[in-house]
């Protein structure tokens, strides 16, 4: 089966105008609802087909979601953005900024042309600061005590210091934490000492990059784009991991007889994984173990739906999330269909900012 172009393009216009009852529950979440369908659009070289006033008024309505705040000390301020104004119009807790929704906000930014001049970089640099915990890793919020303290987090502040170009807090404690989590299988875990996933994994191997890429252009100028092949030999991740085969023999055994990808030992096929595990062979220099020919198989003739889109797996409904995700897994590998993609950032090339 062919990749069927014109549904896909309908279904992330669809998903723009008005989400379907099973969203409901993420209504929250707009921000990433909102980057997932842009992406969507992007890969598939129709964003273009986004009218500028709908340009404009995404733009407008991402910045009223950006909050400054005042630190507890109230000698300082914080920013960043939320996923979406819940519970009316008094900044409370459930209202501050989170790394998650500020990550998809930026990114959202920049594939509608945002220029992000109306971001305070150091506010923002304020605010990964106040998340960053003592272990290196992050939490979701400046004021949260429990919640999502893993290798989720530590990839978004990474994600947003690369995007707006501004300093990482304790760059030595995150790179730390990042190769406790490797763990004996080969994978890396959310937190030290758990089991091995391939969105853990991934998340680990991009924030090594970026990490990476930060300390490299503060003695080098600063790179166009965070590909391999822009990034000397001496930064190479393998130079890092501490076991670098076991690694890549974990990640090419995700691969299952459908061609598609688990993301963990003794678990079923999912798309998001052909994104995932491929994402994360393609920063180790090692996507050729795999069989690409069979992935491209599992996704255009299983996951892809009728009504555009693709689902978790055949049989189901597709929604926004696994549809973006399986066109990138596609793009990994076809720069004739599809943009230049970046490895360590789920971006197309072009909309990497530029600050050279």
């Amino acid at each position: 089966m062919q990749l069927t172009v014109s549904k896909h393009v309908a279904f992330f216009q669809r998903h723009l105008i008005l989400l379907p009852n099973p969203y409901e529950e993420h209504d929250s979440e707009r921000m990433a609802l909102g980057f997932f369908c842009l992406l969507g659009l992007d890969l598939l070289n129709s964003l273009d087909k986004v009218s500028k006033e709908d340009r404009e008024s995404w733009i407008e309505w991402i910045y009223r979601n950006y909050i400054l705040m005042n630190c507890e000390d109230s000698n300082c301020k914080y920013a960043g953005f939320r996923g979406f104004a819940t519970g009316g119009t008094s900044l409370t807790v459930e209202q501050e900024p989170q790394l998650a929704a500020t990550s998809f906000a930026i990114s959202n930014l920049l594939l509608l042309g945002d220029d992000l001049s109306r971001i305070d970089k150091h506010a923002v640099e304020q605010f990964l600061s106040l998340c960053q915990l003592p272990g290196g890793h992050f939490k979701s919020t400046a004021s949260s005590t429990c919640y999502d303290q893993d290798m989720r987090q530590l990839y978004l502040a990474t994600t947003i210091a690369t995007l707006l170009d501004i300093s990482f807090p304790h760059i030595e404690l995150s790179f730390q934490y990042i190769l406790h989590c490797q763990n004996y299988e080969g994978g890396f875990s959310l937190i030290p000492f758990a089991e091995a996933h391939a969105g853990a994994t991934f998340c680990a191997l991009a924030s090594l990059r970026l990490l990476v890429n930060i300390i490299s252009i503060q003695k080098q100028p600063k790179l166009a784009t965070l590909d391999n092949d822009s990034i000397p030999k001496h930064y190479a991740l393998q130079d890092y991991i501490p076991d670098t085969k076991k690694l890549i023999t974990w990640l090419v055994k995700r691969q299952q007889i459908s061609g598609g990808f688990n993301g963990r030992t003794n678990k079923d096929h999912d798309t998001c994984y052909s994104y995932w595990v491929q994402g994360s062979l393609q920063l180790l220099g090692a996507s050729q173990f795999i069989s690409h020919n069979n992935v491209k198989s599992f996704l255009l003739n299983q996951t892809q739906h009728n009504f555009g889109g693709f689902s978790k797996v055949a049989g189901e409904f597709p929604d926004v999330l696994h549809s973006s995700l399986g066109l990138y897994a596609l793009a990994f590998n076809d720069e004739t269909n599809f943009p230049k993609v970046e490895h360590a950032i789920c971006l197309p090339t072009r909309r990497m900012p530029n600050y050279s």
